[in-house]
């Protein structure tokens, strides 16, 4: 069995399992909160952690994620050590870093390396 949930004139219908609407309830009763409410913020959590674990697995852009979530740049870090998703860049983008500027980085290290003399 589902319900079904809108909200406002704009809301769009979500049909939600009835088990899930008993726990919001059931949160909602505990924690003094709109079940509506509950149900909206564990939807925005749980796309939160998918689509920032997709950015983690190279599969979305920072740029995309920050867009369709409606955050900044800054937001990013918090949010990924809230749900224990480390950030960095891929394996073939640390391979093509290394192939296409690894010899620049290098020679930018040795040209500011303390007491080098030219």
């Amino acid at each position: 069995m589902t319900t079904q949930l809108s909200k406002g004139n704009n809301g769009r219908p979500l049909e939600i399992p009835d088990a899930l609407v008993q726990a919001a309830d059931l949160y909602s009763n505990l924690t003094q909160t709109d079940s509506s409410t509950v149900l909206l913020r564990w939807l925005r959590n749980g796309s939160e952690r998918e689509l920032l674990q997709l950015v983690s697995d190279g599969e979305l852009s920072m740029g995309k994620f920050i867009e369709v979530m409606g955050i900044t740049y800054y937001d990013i870090h918090d949010l990924a050590q809230k749900y224990g998703i480390e950030l960095g860049p891929t394996a073939e983008e640390s391979r093509y870093a290394r192939e296409n500027f690894g010899g620049v980085v290098a020679k930018n290290f040795q040209a500011a390396a303390p007491g080098r003399q030219e």
